[in-house]
């Protein structure tokens, strides 16, 4: 299975035509947008999974082991608060990264190796 390398991402990014979103935001968007899309999903698997795990782990496991029921709910307003935290981390992480590898040539980036 071939590696795929951001350089070269981005330099097909770049040797490709101009397109509308292209004359609007650039490659390097293309590459955060990505990357906020990939954490979005992240995050909204990550919250519903662990939130059933904590769920059943607080109804079965302590019940078994100790006789008492914890009561759960999940912690919206934390969550809520998270959110702009993750969109602002997402975008520190995918920036730098875009544009190193957006400083590549496009002929340099495509060669084989």
């Amino acid at each position: 299975m071939a590696e795929l390398k951001p350089e070269r991402l981005a330099a097909q990014l770049a040797a490709e035509p101009l397109r509308p979103a292209y004359l609007i935001a650039g490659p390097e968007a293309l590459i955060v947008l990505e990357a906020l899309s990939i954490a979005i999903v992240g995050s909204i698997v990550g919250y519903a999974l662990g939130s059933y795990l904590i769920g059943y782990a607080a109804d079965s496991i302590s019940a078994t082991n100790t006789g008492w029921t914890l009561p759960y709910a999940f912690p919206w307003g934390i969550a809520a608060g998270l959110a702009p935290l993750l969109i602002v981390v997402t975008v520190l992480a995918a920036v730098y990264p875009a544009r190193v590898a957006l400083s590549v040539s496009p002929a340099e980036a495509l060669e084989f190796e």
